[in-house]
């Protein structure tokens, strides 16, 4: 990229050069000929700058973009260490957060279709708690829970 420059730089000079050393220059069309090279050059070293420019542009957002996913992908990380794999009574597995991490008292359940896509999403009970829904996919799990059995899914 900057050989194209520097080589269009080069040619300027030189044509300078060849106007100073034949002050008495005979024939304008050798004159014009040798411009008209300086000008090509030019021309060609400013598309190839542009290309560059360009190619840069697309290089600093496709950056921007890689940082913004690492930056997603490692709040998800920090988010989802809080959980452990827990087996429900049915045998069905589920994420459950961690103890040390419940905030309202109960334990709370997240899918585990949507952390496999990098989402953290939570389970609502239903029908009396014997089914858990995910808010984001609806994946529907059993929870082996008895209604008349006096206590609450685990």
């Amino acid at each position: 990229m900057f050989t194209e420059i520097n080589a269009a730089i080069q040619a300027s000079k030189t044509a300078l050069d060849i106007i100073k050393s034949n002050k008495e220059l005979l024939k304008y069309n050798e004159l014009a000929l040798a411009v008209s090279e300086v000008n090509a050059k030019l021309l060609s070293a400013q598309d190839f700058a542009s290309y560059l420019l360009e190619k840069n542009k697309l290089l600093s957002e496709r950056i921007a973009d890689m940082e913004e996913k690492m930056a997603n992908d490692e709040k998800f990380d920090r988010e989802f260490s809080r959980y452990k794999l827990h087996s429900l009574e049915s045998g069905m597995l589920v994420y459950m957060i961690k103890p040390e991490h419940e905030e309202i008292g109960e334990p709370h359940y997240a899918c585990t279709a949507c952390a496999s896509d990098g989402k953290i999403s939570f389970f609502q009970p239903v029908l009396n708690g014997t089914r858990l829904v995910c808010d984001f996919c609806k994946k529907n799990v059993d929870t082996g829970w008895k209604p008349g059995a006096h206590k609450t899914p685990k």
